[in-house]
Formats: structure tokens, sequence, C-alpha cells
């Protein structure tokens, strides 16, 4: 729960150093090889042209959209949350669409963070017994309060 609640409530991409969390997290531009199944021929070329790279997106929450918008049932699941909630936050899809992510920028993320992630819009749903709720719901209030 405390990785949950640290990411939601203190992420470290929207400080002023975490550029580079939300190129990690995010998206970044990275270099591909063209030639890799020839690497081991070229290997002793002196020709620097021999290898051609491209650049590709990269990055974990790219990556893992680009694969759950490959599943046809994600897609109705997506379209149906389209039609639900049309003028809410909600009507986007959280991880985002991954045509659209790398148009993401810094001041974006850091502007729709400030927002909307934030305890009076927060809920939290714990199941368990009563030493689980009380537990739980110690942890979220030390990350909800104000200090």
């Amino acid at each position: 729960m405390d990785v949950y609640l640290d990411a939601v409530f203190h992420p470290r991409a929207i400080t002023d150093e975490g550029w580079w969390v939300l190129r990690q997290e995010g998206w970044r531009y990275d270099t591909e090889n063209d030639n890799d199944e020839h690497d081991q021929e070229n290997e002793n070329e002196e020709d620097a042209t021999a290898t051609r790279r491209k650049f590709e997106y990269k990055g974990v929450v790219y990556s893992e959209m680009k694969g759950a918008y490959s599943d046809p049932e994600g897609y109705l699941d997506r379209l149906t949350q389209e039609l639900l909630f049309p003028d809410s936050p909600y009507h986007y899809d959280s991880g985002g669409d991954p045509a659209v992510i790398p148009t993401l920028t810094r001041e974006e993320f850091v502007s729709f963070y400030k927002k909307y992630y934030h305890p009076t819009n927060a809920r939290l749903f714990v199941a368990g017994d009563e030493v689980d709720v009380y537990h739980a719901l110690s942890k979220a209030d030390s990350y909800m309060t104000p200090m």
C-alpha cells in the first residue's frame, strides 16, 4: 500500500529533479539498431555507416499501454469508458493512448497532477477485518493529512 500511496501523493516526477522520472516511466526517444542480426558480421568493419540506427519511443508506461491497446477486449472497455464519462477525466484511459503519450510534456503532466491528484479527489476502498481496516486507514491518513 505504501508504494501506491507514495506514487500518488508524493511522486518524484513532479519535483524539480523529477524530469528524468517522467522520461523513464512515461516516454523518451531511444535508438534501435536496424542491423541487430548482422552485428557480429559488421563487428570488424571500420565503416561507421554499416550500422544504422533509428529512433523509437520507449518508456515503461508507453510500452505497457502499447500492449494494452493491442487487446480487442481492451478496445471495448475504452470505448465504453469514453461513452459513460464524456465530460470527466474518466473519459480518458488512465494509462494514456500510445499514439498520444509522446506528445505529453512535463508541464502538462505536472499541471494535470496538481489539478486531479489531491486527497479531496481520492476514494479508498478497504476490505478485511477490523485490524486490517484500521491499519489501512491510518496509513492513508498519514499520506493525506497536510503536514
